[in-house]
């Protein structure tokens, strides 16, 4: 497979859980909200990869993941909490594009972002899995990737994903899920 075709399948792989849930809907398979809104957070990288197409990719690696655990925070946490959630991601929002210059600060907000993904996740057993997976598994992988980035690094972080979107169709199907 050419380099150019791995990029273009690892782009859309983000939008599966959205086809997934539309398709069990079109069935007559109702998912709650909370299927609604892991799925729109793992799309935010379908969008990420779009836009890095017309904006600076960095910009957008660094900031993605920030997005993504404001929408989890958005739908799950009560006023009170999300508005301190949301302070700690603008601040590092902030920390991260202040040191833009240094060597993969976007690191830092993604470690901040996922892990948070992580804690608002953890009570929603439905949920924790596929969220370990993505966020906690897929950071392991990123991380990876920024000390040395290569084929190798990028398709193991890609292959954490694809297994962590694979995770959410198997724990939202029909015969697993209680109505």
């Amino acid at each position: 497979m050419s380099g150019r075709l791995i990029f273009e399948i690892t782009h859309w792989m983000g939008l599966i859980p959205v086809i997934w849930l539309g398709t069990l809907a079109y069935c007559g398979q109702r998912r709650s909200p909370l299927w609604w809104a892991l799925a729109l957070v793992l799309a935010v990288s379908w969008v990420a990869d779009t836009v890095a197409h017309v904006v600076d990719p960095w910009l957008v690696s660094a900031i993605y993941p920030l997005l993504q655990a404001l929408i989890l925070s958005i739908i799950l946490l009560p006023r009170r909490a999300l508005q301190q959630v949301a302070a700690v991601l603008i601040g590092i929002g902030a920390l991260t594009l202040w040191l833009g210059g240094a060597t993969h600060p976007e690191v830092i907000g993604r470690t901040i972002a996922w892990t948070g993904l992580l804690v608002v996740a953890w009570p929603h057993h439905a949920i924790r899995w596929p969220v370990i997976i993505t966020f906690g598994l897929g950071w392991l992988g990123w991380i990876a990737y920024s000390i040395s980035p290569g084929w190798w690094t990028w398709g193991i972080f890609q292959s954490i994903r694809a297994v962590g979107l694979g995770s959410f169709c198997w724990v939202s199907a029909p015969r697993l899920v209680r109505v």
